[in-house]
């Protein structure tokens, strides 16, 4: 018998075929890379295991097949064997990491959701490069982790939000790219660099006490924000042309001598610069403020970035804080330590149009060569 010709084969294999022109199509959109499909999931409805030979045409997938889940129905990862695979593409249905139990998932390249969803809910998915496109979707829970391999692992959107609220870990260094926001909601302790691209956003904590980078430096295009809800620190150096915006209604506190130039924003919580040593700086460009921008340095630093919005100001540090902008911010400027100094010796430098605190030991200082009006009524016991 020719069970190739069975009427039921048949129809198995046309859509294995066809799910195999469908995702090398997606593939060649999204990634830019040209794949050969080796191993098709076959089941189109409910779920089924991932570990099941019958559930995959012509074999279960090994690391070194490129493998399509394109049917309405779920492959499930879990138990105490490990699911593995060269590349894996997500057309429809679903691919689910742990579910009463937890599973593992090592996919050595890359990990492409075009349609359906990836869902890591318990256990661990290892990958080094994951594309969610605008038709698929990302999900999981803070018991599933991504292991980030190779030098360096790549996440790239498009057009979408994608919400890690597992630990991202391993070795390698982090890429971002492609149109959208990818919000990190818990402590990460991958140890590699970070990079964001010129249209992508990263959202450090996601308006909770968690959320983290990773240990190395930070090199932004885009749009860098942080998004927690209590105090924390941020050593990583932060380089590049992009932005940097404080948006939760914490305290960050920028203890690196970053460079970045894409101007900063604060529209909520506290935005930090030093820890009361002798680091911590802004970037280049303007800065836009809704909420308070705190100085806390124990040297002398000299601010010349122009200052505008309606929050306030603070100088903490028991150093000396100099500001040579022609700021504009209307709210409050707080002198709590050290001195504040308005101008270095020329025609530049305010404090705004609000009013001005002063307290015991604190020294507020204008150092201008010319005439200057302070609009802001001055009080306090300094």
């Amino acid at each position: 018998m020719n069970l190739v010709n069975q009427p039921e084969n048949r129809i198995v294999d046309r859509r294995c075929r066809s799910q195999r022109a469908l995702f090398t199509g997606l593939m060649l959109g999204v990634a830019n890379s040209m794949v050969a499909v080796t191993s098709v999931w076959v089941p189109t409805s409910g779920t089924q295991t991932w570990f099941s030979p019958t559930n995959w045409s012509p074999s279960q997938p090994t690391s070194a097949d490129t493998v399509v889940v394109g049917s309405n129905s779920t492959a499930l990862v879990e138990g105490t064997a490990v699911a593995s695979a060269g590349n894996l593409g997500i057309a429809a249905g679903a691919v689910t990491v742990g579910d009463f139990n937890s599973g593992t998932l090592n996919v050595s390249g890359q990990v492409a959701v075009v349609g359906g969803r990836l869902n890591v809910n318990l256990g661990t998915l290892s990958f080094n490069s994951l594309t969610v496109g605008s038709g698929g979707a990302y999900s999981d829970t803070k018991f599933g982790s991504l292991r980030l391999t190779g030098v360096n692992s790549t996440i790239q959107l498009s057009s979408v939000s994608m919400l890690v609220n597992g630990v991202v870990s391993g070795s390698s260094g982090l890429i971002l790219s492609g149109p959208g926001t990818l919000a990190f909601a818990n402590d990460n302790t991958y140890t590699g660099g970070t990079t964001v691209g010129a249209t992508s956003s990263l959202l450090v904590g996601n308006n909770g006490a968690t959320g983290s980078l990773g240990a190395g430096n930070v090199t932004n295009a885009g749009t860098l924000a942080f998004g927690r809800t209590d105090s924390t620190v941020v050593a990583n150096l932060i380089t590049g042309t992009g932005a940097v915006r404080q948006v939760g209604t914490g305290t960050t506190t920028l203890t690196a001598d970053n460079t970045y130039s894409g101007g900063t924003t604060v529209t909520g919580g506290t935005l930090q610069v030093g820890n009361g040593g002798t680091t911590g700086s802004l970037g280049a460009g303007a800065v836009a403020i809704s909420g308070s921008l705190v100085f806390n340095r124990s040297d002398d630093i000299v601010i010349g970035n122009v200052i505008s919005g309606t929050g306030s100001l603070g100088q903490f540090g028991t150093g000396k804080l100099t500001l040579t902008g022609n700021n504009t911010f209307t709210g409050t400027t707080v002198v709590s330590t050290g001195t504040l100094a308005v101008g270095d010796g020329g025609t530049t430098g305010s404090i705004g149009s609000g009013n001005v605190l002063v307290n015991a030991g604190a020294l507020l200082a204008f150092n201008r060569s010319d005439n200057v009006v302070v609009s802001g009524q001055i009080g306090g016991a300094g």
